[in-house]
């Protein structure tokens, strides 16, 4: 099985579940105005995917054609998606802005998380034989960006005056 169909079954799987979950979000929300329905949702998600398999088409092209040229493949995932988002540049702009505008963060963040889970449980050995100190280094980095959040928000809001 080659990699890119194994990260397309991983991203179709990953877009269902994200669907379901921008579902459920938006309707703890308690606005019917902005719930967005699995089929709503299936637009921006195909977007979504179209732009990171053709990042990956593109980062594998770079790897080929010139192998001392190393970026990141997030790198032209972000291109792409400016490209495609830029109001007047693409005739499809517009259409691309209000169908990935209906999909939330949040939701998105839940079959990553759960991946994760499943990728550090199936090396669970590995994990284990680094001890005690990826454990520090993890709880570390989070209060670091937990007090670097709220430092940030707290400065924000007396810059803009409220709080």
């Amino acid at each position: 099985m080659t990699r890119m169909w194994m990260l397309t079954k991983g991203w179709i799987v990953s877009g269902v579940v994200a669907a379901f979950c921008n579902y459920i979000y938006t309707l703890r929300l308690n606005d019917p105005a902005r719930v967005v329905r699995p089929l709503e949702a299936v637009p921006g998600l195909l977007i979504f995917l179209g732009i990171i398999v053709l990042a990956q088409l593109i980062y594998q092209g770079m790897k080929a054609a010139a192998p001392r040229v190393k970026f990141p493949a997030v790198l032209y995932i972000t291109f792409i998606g400016i490209l495609v988002t830029w109001p007047g540049l693409l005739p499809c702009a517009d259409f691309v802005n209000r169908s990935v505008g209906k999909i939330y963060l949040l939701p998105l963040c839940t079959p990553i998380l759960a991946y994760s889970g499943v990728a550090a449980g199936k090396d669970l050995k590995t994990f284990k034989e680094q001890g005690v100190a990826i454990v520090l280094t993890t709880l570390i980095a989070l209060v670091g960006t937990f007090v670097g959040s709220a430092v940030i928000a707290q400065l924000v809001m007396k810059w803009t005056g409220v709080f």
